[in-house]
């Protein structure tokens, strides 16, 4: 499984598979779809994760999003290479198939409610054991990896190459 993984990741690093990757008419269309389909599930995500900073000064707020999207990059590129091995199972594909549908039938069954988005606690264990920029950091990075999981998979739905 490790080697496995270890062969994807160095498949971001080949410029040989770059090359192919962008002569090829196909793979930029499915870049584009990619493209749109991130577009679209980031569109709640954004105003979530500005919720979550909106209680930092304005220059903290930049340096949370900034450190938040270094991370989502990193956690994302991870889960990738998890991923191009996780769906080769037949039950990981249903499952990831029934998530995708869940959220979406959950998304129009609470259209009808009010979509608030919390702020963050100031007075939760993040916020005391790491300070509130950093305590912020950290929520904003488990959003992120918990945004990630929904991109991901349906982008593995899109196509299963890296």
């Amino acid at each position: 499984m490790l080697e496995q993984m270890m062969n994807t990741y160095a498949l971001f690093f080949d410029w040989n598979q770059w090359v192919q990757v962008l002569t090829d008419p196909v793979s930029w269309g499915l870049i584009l779809s990619l493209i749109v389909m991130e577009g679209l599930l980031s569109a709640d995500n954004a105003l979530v994760l500005a919720v979550l900073v909106r209680h930092l000064s304005e220059d903290k707020r930049k340096k949370a999003l900034l450190y938040g999207l270094i991370g989502a990059y990193i956690f994302r590129f991870i889960f990738i290479g998890i991923g191009v091995y996780l769906v080769k199972f037949w039950f990981i594909k249903l499952a990831g198939a029934l998530y995708l549908a869940w959220i979406a039938v959950s998304h129009f069954k609470k259209k009808a409610e009010t979509d608030e988005a919390k702020p963050i606690n100031q007075q939760g264990w993040l916020i005391r054991t790491f300070g509130l920029f950093w305590g912020t950091v950290i929520t904003v990075e488990l959003m992120d990896i918990a945004f990630s999981v929904d991109s991901i998979l349906a982008a593995f739905a899109i196509s299963e190459e890296v």
